[in-house]
């Protein structure tokens, strides 16, 4: 499942002093897990999770939008409220990226506009990730919703 292995792996190499060390070093510590559902959040991912948080490390969740995995209102509203209760902030809803062997998985832009409408009139501001898409040459994101 996306995520899961390197959240995992990435927990399992850093202690809590690691992470106190660059919490009260110069630097500005912040990590950004790529969780897609709420099957990849086991008691190992939340433990993970846990860990990074509570050694003062923001947490930032940046999910692609895949067919047959959370192109749900009720999935997507289960995934950010099960975010938010694990404190990691909903922060990017990616839609696919144009690769080889993935396209069973896309889903339709405006499909992903209506689920942020849906998002948005079941959640708090700040349980919606924003809606984004990265083209080709462009030197950002782009911002669908």
């Amino acid at each position: 499942m996306p995520g899961h292995g390197s959240l995992s792996t990435a927990s399992a190499r850093w202690s809590l002093s690691s992470f106190h060390r660059l919490v009260t070093g110069q630097l500005c510590a912040l990590t950004l897990a790529a969780l897609c559902s709420c099957q990849v959040l086991d008691d190992h991912v939340e433990r993970a999770l846990a860990r990074l948080v509570d050694a003062g490390i923001p947490v930032l969740n940046q999910s692609v939008l895949l067919r047959g995995v959370n192109d749900s209102a009720e999935a997507l509203i289960a995934l950010s409220q099960r975010l938010i209760d694990l404190r990691v902030m909903p922060y990017y809803l990616h839609q696919l990226d144009p690769v080889a062997g993935a396209a069973h998985f896309e889903v339709p832009i405006e499909r992903g506009r209506r689920l942020i409408e849906s998002l948005r009139a079941a959640l708090p501001g700040y349980a919606v990730p924003r809606y984004v898409q990265e083209i080709p040459g462009e030197p950002n994101k782009v911002v669908l919703m």
